[in-house]
């Protein structure tokens, strides 16, 4: 019997609180509207949940970081970077299939153009991602659909306690001193 990989969404110490209160992922804006110098998004590009296929790190979940001290801002491609300025890396694994679909379907479910979908593939290849491990939703993924929870840890990926995930608000703070 073949076991089902995992799909990752990765998140930060920053978000991490408002998820696990909510008990739910929640789509946001960003097909490529993060790619640098990109044009207004098409108006009919829906809000998007991503998920990978990739069990190590998706580098196109990278985020900018400026420093509030010198005010020089940093692209944070590699998993080293966040350890570097001391950011914490969660991660949420959910199953393919009903409400996350693979990226070759769901791009048209979200309406994102041929354009950006273009452009967005060969900007994500040039730090590292492979397209075709994506995955996304337009739906809010709630806690119920979750395999996994897991915070990056001195280089090593460790499973939040059950506890942690299924108290909601209560165990939020714990979470967030690990």
């Amino acid at each position: 019997m073949k076991t089902q990989t995992l799909l990752w969404h990765y998140t930060y110490q920053h978000r991490i609180e408002a998820i696990l209160s909510s008990r739910q992922l929640i789509p946001t804006l960003g097909g490529g509207s993060s790619l640098p110098n990109e044009p207004e998004e098409d108006l009919r590009e829906k809000k998007i949940l991503w998920f990978t296929e990739n069990q190590v790190w998706e580098p196109a979940s990278y985020r900018g970081y400026q420093n509030k001290v010198t005010g020089e801002a940093y692209d944070l491609l590699k998993l080293e970077d966040y350890a570097a300025h001391d950011i914490r890396v969660f991660r949420i694994g959910v199953l393919g299939g009903g409400i996350i679909k693979p990226w070759s379907r769901f791009q048209r479910i979200a309406h994102v153009s041929p354009g950006m979908v273009r452009r967005l593939e060969e900007w994500c290849r040039g730090i590292g991602s492979n397209p075709f491990d994506w995955w996304g939703s337009i739906f809010p993924v709630p806690d119920t659909m979750w395999v996994s929870v897991q915070v990056l840890k001195d280089g090593t990926w460790e499973e939040l306690s059950r506890s942690s995930k299924s108290d909601g608000a209560e165990n939020v703070s714990q979470v967030c001193a690990l």
